[in-house]
Order: structure tokens, then sequence, then C-alpha cells
């Protein structure tokens, strides 16, 4: 099939145009996976899309806030944009970098796009056919690495090989549905790594921030104080990070994964490590990204394999088949109902995972939990939930024409896209645990904000 056949190409001016889509959005009620499955007896993940459409390998991916899409971005300087669930629409292909794409995310709001890459630049697009482009030059070295705030969608964090981490202002506006893009701002840089930096991400309260670099060490940056807070060495002989981010529940633990294994620190203890899952792949491991619950991780390798852990009980629960190459990048949708991989065959493989997260009482069965970090009240850790219970619709016009699926062999043969229950895998996969792990992990989003509440102010009013 030629590649070529997907795409609707984007060049810098946006003079190309397609008929208007007007499309209707609305939240789904999800699903109360705990009344409906059976801890440990959860049907297998089973893939949900296969896209086809990149030239070079994948490198970056990262879900829509809110509609059901996906931004993707590969080695030779592509960035696709798809529809997960509409098979006829075609991919909107965003143009203008000269490298290698390294990162991509939207912002909380999904109305601004950023990418990173070798061509030195970040660039912030408008996902609209005739959306606007804006490029930011601030970088001696491949950006390798690009994060929104997700409190202030108006702030990007940036890593480059230059050693360095950037914080830029972005001055946009919408006004009748158009988003424009007026200006942009340096803010602040940190330079306090040795080698290159790997990855950034911002924390989910907006203030502090977390990097990797290849000098062996993890950093917690407070963006409003313009100071590190944390600063981590990973232990002796180790493979320096390959990214590292914040559970997003809360900012008490992070994840870093390196080649050869992923762990679990508590900043709490001056980064102590409680949880090393070693021997989970049979080659490197390239990327990890949290569900959204911050109750399991999902990690690819190079052995072409996806695994979903279980990082509360400690274990690697499912391993999942079907890509023919090396994978490169992973990302969790934020509500948790879908995630996606993609590498060196170049295509984009979406699954749908059925995970449970865990409730306040299994926590206090599998002693998961500190007394102290309870909430009052068990409901309020639903709250949102039943929040996200009530059905809204967000109508308008997008003005996208996405990406038509190419579904041939999208159940191939068993050996290809077998998926492989690991709940009863061997020990000698795992791993060892601190039962403190998950202390504050049952606080679910709302009880995280009201305890951020006063350092959530914008990075001014300092």
């Amino acid at each position: 099939m030629n590649r070529e056949e997907n795409i609707i190409r984007i060049k810098n001016n946006y003079k190309y145009s397609v008929p208007r889509i007007a499309r209707m959005m609305t939240f789904v009620k999800k699903r109360n996976v705990q009344e409906m499955f059976t801890r440990g007896e959860e049907p297998t993940p089973t893939l949900h899309r296969h896209f086809r459409g990149h030239r070079g390998s994948l490198t970056a991916l990262d879900f829509h806030p809110i509609q059901d899409a996906l931004i993707s971005g590969d080695s030779v300087g592509q960035i696709l944009l798809w529809d997960i669930q509409k098979v006829e629409k075609r991919a909107l292909w965003f143009e203008g970098h000269t490298g290698a794409v390294n990162d991509v995310g939207f912002n909380s709001t999904g109305e601004l796009m950023v990418s990173g890459s070798d061509d030195h630049s970040v660039r912030i697009w408008v996902p609209l056919i005739r959306g606007e482009c804006r490029i930011i030059r601030g970088h001696s070295a491949p950006v390798r690495s690009v994060s929104f705030n997700p409190v202030q969608p108006d702030y990007i964090l940036s890593a480059s090989d230059d050693k360095t981490v950037k914080l830029w202002n972005i001055d946009w506006s919408k006004n009748q549905r158009k988003v424009s893009l007026s200006s942009h701002g340096f803010v602040s840089s940190w330079c306090d790594h040795t080698n290159w930096v790997r990855s950034v991400r911002f924390g989910p309260d907006g203030v502090k921030a977390i990097t990797a670099s290849d000098d062996g060490t993890v950093n917690i940056l407070d963006t409003r104080k313009k100071e590190i807070v944390l600063k981590c060495t990973i232990g002796k002989g180790s493979p320096s990070p390959v990214n590292a981010e914040f559970n997003p529940t809360t900012d008490k633990y992070f994840g870093v994964a390196t080649s050869a294994e992923f762990m679990i620190y508590d900043t709490r203890n001056s980064g102590k490590m409680v949880q090393c899952y070693q021997n989970i792949h049979s080659d490197e491991i390239t990327k990890f990204n949290f569900h959204s619950s911050g109750d399991f991780a999902i990690t690819v390798s190079k052995d072409k394999t996806l695994k979903i852990l279980d990082v509360i009980e400690g274990r690697p629960i499912f391993t999942l088949f079907g890509p023919k190459g090396a994978l490169f990048t992973v990302s969790s949708s934020r509500d948790g109902m879908y995630m996606a991989t993609g590498g060196k065959d170049k295509d984009v493989y979406i699954y749908k995972p059925i995970v449970i997260p865990y409730t306040i009482k299994e926590l206090k069965k599998v002693g998961a939990l500190a007394e102290e970090s309870l909430p009052e009240d068990e409901e309020d850790l639903n709250v949102n939930e039943e929040q996200s219970g009530e059905t809204e619709e967000n109508s308008g016009e997008t003005e996208q024409n996405f990406g038509e699926i190419d579904d041939e062999n999208l159940l191939g043969n068993e050996d290809e896209n077998s998926i492989e229950n690991e709940e009863n895998s061997d020990s000698e996969e795992i791993i060892s645990s601190s039962s403190a792990v998950a202390a504050r992990w049952a606080k679910r989003n709302r009880n995280f904000e009201e305890e951020n509440k006063e350092n959530r102010g914008s990075f001014q009013d300092e």
C-alpha cells in the first residue's frame, strides 16, 4: 500500500484546505470495570487500530486530552494527527521540521501541539487544516523532549543535547473557535546537567518538573522558584536513564526507565528507590509511560514487545506482541482507555487494555497504603470518575480530516499478534518492591489539587 495515499499534506503557509467537517464530541461515560471484571481475570488487551502512513521510524506519540485523536512523530520529520475512531478519515500531516521529531504533545485543552526535533527547534502548532505554526529557536543542539504545563497550558519545557532545560511562555488566544498564536517568550533555563538531557516532564501540579540525563542523574525542578529541589543519581553501574516522569496522581513518586530496568523512586526520602523491575524484556527498554490511574506502568523495548506492569503488587500482568520491529515510544490516553506504541516498522498500534485501578480497601489489604494518606471519605477516590460520568457535549468545526486506517493484517496470525497474560509469570522476572510505593497513590486528582492549591499561581506571581 502506498503510504502517501492516506495523507493530507500541510505546508508551512497553510494554503491547502479541504472541506470542513463539523464534529460533535461527547464524553462517553466510563465503564465501571471494577463491577464488570474481577482482578486477575481481566480480558487480554485487544488491538483497536493499526495505522500506516509514516515514512520513518516512530519516535513520539501523544493522545488528545479530550477527543479520540492521536499525534505521532517520526525519524524523518513527519508529524501526523489521526482520528482513532473514524476509519474513513485521513491523517493530517504537519510539515516543517527538517530533522527527526523526538517528542510531541498536546496542551491540556487540546488546542495546541508542541514538537521538538533534531533541527534544534521547538514548534508550536494549531492542530487544524489552516492552523498556525510558531518556531522557537533557543537550543544549540537537538531537542530531545518537550512538555506542556498541565495546569497552565501556555507554558512549555524543552530539553536538549546542549545540556539545558528551558521554560517558554506561549501567547495565544481563542476567538470564535479560532486559535491564534501571537508570540512566545523565554522564561528560564537550567544548566545543571553535564550531558545530554533525554527527557523532561511537568508534574501533575504544574509546578514541579522532572528531567533525565545521560549524566546518570534525574533532577526535580521547581519551575516557579527556578531551582532544583532534588537531584537523584541512578544506581552505580546502571545505564543512564532514557526517560523519567511523575506518577500522574501525585508528585511524591516518579518512574525512571533505563535500557536495562524500570524503577520507581520516592521523592520524600531523598529520592529513595522503592521498586526495581529487572529482566522484564529480552532487549533494551526504550521508553515507559504511566497509566492514568497511576497504578500501572507500560514499558516498550527493542525486543518488539510492550509490557503492562502492576506497580502496586510489583509484577507484569500482560505482554503484547505484534509489531515487526523494535519499539521506541509509548503513550497512554488521559482516560486510560487506550495505549499506543510504534517504532522501527513505521506503524502505529493502538490497544484497548482492561486494567482495574486499585480501591482504598484493596490498597489496605496489600499493605500498600499508609494510614495517614487515606482520604476522609472513600467516595473522594472516585470523584473524578463520577464527574466524568456526566455526559457533556463539545461541538465545533475541527477542520480536521483524519487518518485512514489500514486494517490489513489487523488480526494477523497468532504468533505475531498474540497477547500473553503474565499474571502467573515466573518470579525471576520480578522485582524488588517496597510496601510504601503506593502510599499516596490512592489520592486521586481532587485530593491532589487541594493539597497543592497554594502552589498553582502563575509563574509571574513570584
